[in-house]
């Protein structure tokens, strides 16, 4: 990757996952390969890295009719946000009456968090975190959000915050998968 030297914080994430194949960058007129680690990265694009992280058959045939915005989510990604819908990594969210996927949107620091710590169908159970900002946390994300600061699966801000409601960046979301396939042997 062009854009990611030796001495970014995320360099061995990247190249990590560049190694395994898992992530490629986005590939310039001149051919080069950039990784763009600043970047938000969208639910879709998440949900396609744990697939491909996981090794996750994709699902060609899924209905998706549950959800009010399917016919939102583009083409490219049904497969893997279907194949992650049916291993119960995700599940939508509720709006009103309406179950949405949100697969265009932006994923939250702590979206990433529990997508990807529910990926490894661990055990979770409460625990005390240590951030300033933990109250921030939602609910549903507090034991994914927990785990992950115990096993060191992110890091936190500067003022020790874990800036959950914030969009993910792409070197972040590096972090994880990496450190997702280290607790997981791989």
């Amino acid at each position: 990757m062009t854009d990611v030297s030796a001495g970014h914080w995320a360099y061995e994430y990247i190249s990590g996952l560049v190694n395994r194949n898992i992530v490629n960058g986005y590939t310039q007129p001149d051919g080069s390969l950039r990784f763009e680690p600043a970047n938000e990265i969208t639910r879709a694009e998440l949900m396609k890295l744990i697939v491909v992280a996981l090794n996750l058959d994709l699902v060609d045939d899924y209905d998706g009719s549950v959800f009010s915005d399917w016919g939102q989510v583009e083409d490219w990604a049904k497969p893997y946000v279907a194949a992650l819908l049916e291993a119960g990594i995700v599940m939508g969210s509720r709006e009103g009456s309406k179950v949405n996927i949100n697969a265009n949107s932006n994923v939250t620091r702590e979206e990433m968090i529990t997508m990807t710590v529910r990926a490894l169908d661990v055990e979770l159970s409460e625990s005390i975190v240590e951030a300033p900002d933990f109250e921030l946390v939602s609910d549903w994300a507090s034991c994914y959000v927990a785990f992950a600061l115990e096993n060191s699966m992110i890091n936190l801000d500067s003022n020790y915050n874990v800036n959950p409601i914030t969009n993910a960046k792409r070197d972040e979301t590096a972090m994880i998968l990496y450190k997702l396939l280290t607790y997981m042997g791989a």
